[in-house]
């Protein structure tokens, strides 16, 4: 069974789990849906968690650079 969304280029996706209390999993979805409507595009918690782990690995110097 297939998770996420397709391959893009040559970069591979694996599926994770995130154990996250349910008022910050209420913050993240709201600004979510506020990224939605800002943006008029799909944004998902899964792109909220991608762009939040490569801004800390970044901040860690650490980040890759595309």
């Amino acid at each position: 069974m297939a998770y996420g969304r397709k391959l893009k280029g040559t970069s591979r996706r694996v599926p994770i789990t995130v154990h996250a209390p349910l008022d910050r999993l209420d913050a993240i979805d709201e600004y979510v849906e506020e990224r939605r409507q800002q943006e008029g595009k799909a944004y998902s918690r899964s792109d909220f968690y991608e762009e939040a782990a490569a801004l800390y690995l970044e901040r860690l110097g650490r980040g890759q650079t595309e």
